[in-house]
């Protein structure tokens, strides 16, 4: 989250940057569809194997096996 009042000045050309018009890398409409009832069917099978919790502002890694699924959730 962006501080209201940024301890340090801005850029000299920051109005330059703000002009810039952004970049769409993946424009929505080229990606795949997703089948939502088709994940929907894996969850019902699920087991849950493990847990990772990872503090704010940090970061963790984890071995997924292929085939498998995970589920990140952002409280």
């Amino acid at each position: 989250m962006k501080s209201e009042m940024p301890d340090h000045s801005p850029p000299k050309d920051a109005d330059a940057r703000r002009a810039i018009a952004p970049v769409i890398c993946y424009p929505p409409e080229t990606l795949p569809k997703v089948d939502v009832a088709d994940l929907r069917s894996l969850r019902t099978g699920a087991v849950k194997r493990g847990q990772t919790i990872v503090a704010p502002r940090d970061g963790a890694c984890m071995d997924i096996p292929a085939g498998d699924v995970f589920r990140i959730v952002a409280p």
